[in-house]
């Protein structure tokens, strides 16, 4: 839980709903985590409450009033045998909510979370983040109206993480892009020593602003893969400061087919 002005959310109050009349409430922990155990499989809603609810009172929440209610806006889905990460976020009064999907080949997107940022790189998290929903969807509140940068981040665990980046203007209110993708191998690189720069980052240019940006580190063959490269004309290149990838060295030109494979060795 993220409360407005960065006040401490331990001790908030969180309710739950899927829209039978039968809500739970539950005071935020510390470090503003929560959890509800127990749950049907199946859409729910999530928002915070001035108060809690007795055990068996029949649920106030929005306009929870007995018999199941299609919502709209469901917060999150639950399924059988799963944990749901869902983190909830107080909107401010002077909000510009701003709506988002991203699909990976037609399909649902995994392991993503966006945010807002006023400049890249320096504050590549100026707003808070959240995590994408299971069908590629989120919803961020932008703090200020005009053009933003839209930041998608999905780690690639400790062999590096993947930036999606797109400048947006808010008040457009929705974005949506299916990212095609392929696998690419590169070789010959040589073991990294972890003190300078990673060598190698796989840079793509998409439609208008759009760019993604693959920074990987080679595992002790030299060798790096990157299952979810851009698919199309893109570009292997060496990192460098400042942050600046067009400017960045070239090493190798890359055509990577949608859903295909390729290997790539560097001299």
């Amino acid at each position: 839980v993220e409360l407005a002005g960065g006040v401490d959310p331990e001790g908030a109050i969180v309710g739950l709903t899927r829209g039978d009349g039968r809500a739970r409430t539950l005071r935020v922990g510390p470090g503003g985590t929560y959890r509800f155990d127990g749950l049907m499989a199946g859409p729910w809603r999530l928002e915070l409450r001035d108060e809690e609810l007795n055990p068996g009172q029949t649920s106030t929440m929005s306009s929870d009033s007995g018999g199941e209610q299609p919502y709209d806006d469901w917060s999150c889905t639950v399924f059988d045998g799963e944990t749901t990460y869902f983190d909830l976020l107080e909107v401010p009064e002077d909000s510009w909510p701003f709506t988002g999907r991203l699909t990976v080949n037609g399909k649902p997107s995994e392991g993503w979370s966006a945010a807002f940022a006023a400049r890249i790189p320096e504050d590549m998290e100026l707003g808070p983040k959240v995590a994408l929903n299971p069908i590629g969807e989120f919803t961020l509140q932008a703090t200020r109206p005009g053009r933003q940068f839209l930041v998608l981040r999905r780690s690639l665990g400790e062999s590096g993480e993947q930036i999606l980046i797109d400048e947006v203007d808010v008040k457009n209110e929705t974005w949506h892009y299916d990212l095609e993708i392929g696998t690419l191998t590169v070789q010959g690189l040589g073991a990294w020593d972890e003190q300078d720069i990673p060598r190698l980052a796989h840079y793509w240019n998409g439609p208008g602003d759009l760019y993604c940006l693959t920074l990987v580190v080679p595992d002790e063959q030299g060798e790096v893969h990157i299952d979810g490269a851009p698919a199309g004309e893109s570009r292997l290149v060496e990192p460098s400061l400042p942050f600046d990838p067009e400017q960045w060295r070239v090493l190798r030109e890359v055509q990577l087919e949608v859903g295909g494979e390729q290997t790539v060795t560097l001299p």
